[in-house]
């Protein structure tokens, strides 16, 4: 194995996507997913505001 480099510290060179997402539906509704296999809806907000905000909150908390 010559000429192989032992490399340090290896950091993602992309940030993690989100577990839950917001996504817009319809008629001034958006989902609150968590994503996988097949995606599942975990909650609804009425407003883009609301929603973004519930699916960070969420993802902070699967973090702790």
């Amino acid at each position: 194995m010559s000429g192989v480099e032992a490399l340090g510290r290896v950091r993602p060179t992309e940030p993690a996507e989100p577990k839950y997402q917001t996504r817009y539906v319809g008629k001034a509704k958006y989902a609150i997913v968590l994503s996988g296999e097949p995606d599942t809806v975990v909650g609804w907000g009425y407003d883009a505001e609301s929603a973004i905000k519930m699916a960070q909150t969420l993802n902070r908390a699967e973090n702790l």
